[in-house]
């Protein structure tokens, strides 16, 4: 009878999981290495150099320019004429994302399983930790499925009577159930683009 009950609590657990696409948007976004700029120049020019080694299109440069325009900071095509440089790579999107849809297809299994279990009433005799472990699977899943991720390195190159080089990586993290890369993307795009813009006075 406990059993049966515990196989019961466990699928009215994952039901109400898969329906509360409710859970408010968190996100995160760390520096690996505080920037700091040393000498403060009164011209305000940057040379920017925007480079993407993932498969996915993004529009930090865009992001970072606009964001700098309104700081007053003009662009230049010419590196010389430049009293920084800017450099920015894109370095990871979402590099999970296959990782979760190779266990999205295990935990569907699973789930199914309860499903099933409990409409036998547990008669095959699994046990009750079994079924809450299948649970926390899908729950651990689900919520990682969640999860969109970007890494962003800056190196800016800051001149004066000797060029100064910081270096930094920006991870950033948006978590929601049901959240897509399509829709995280632009998120973290516009939290890291600002994080960069942050940097310059």
């Amino acid at each position: 009878m406990e059993l049966k009950k515990n196989v019961w609590i466990a699928l009215l657990s994952l039901l109400a999981f898969s329906g509360c696409g409710t859970f408010s948007l968190q996100m995160d976004s760390k520096m690996t290495q505080s920037v700091f700029l040393k000498n403060l120049q009164p011209k305000k020019t940057i040379y920017l150099v925007k480079t993407n080694t993932t498969s996915v299109d993004d529009n930090i440069g865009f992001l970072v320019k606009d964001k700098l325009i309104e700081k007053s900071y003009e662009f230049t095509d010419n590196p010389e004429d430049a009293t920084y440089i800017l450099r920015v790579n894109t370095v990871n999107m979402n590099a999970n994302r296959q990782q979760n849809e190779a266990r999205a297809a295990a935990v569907t299994g699973a789930s199914t399983g309860i499903v099933m279990l409990a409409a036998k009433g547990a008669k095959d005799g699994v046990g009750g930790a079994v079924v809450g472990a299948v649970v926390g699977g899908v729950f651990a899943y689900a919520v990682a499925d969640g999860q969109v991720r970007m890494q962003v390195d800056v190196v800016i190159t800051e001149k004066g009577d000797e060029s100064i080089d910081y270096a930094t990586r920006i991870i950033a993290e948006a978590k929601q159930v049901h959240l897509t890369p399509e829709k995280g993307q632009p998120l973290l795009e516009e939290k890291i683009s600002k994080q960069i813009a942050g940097i310059f006075l």
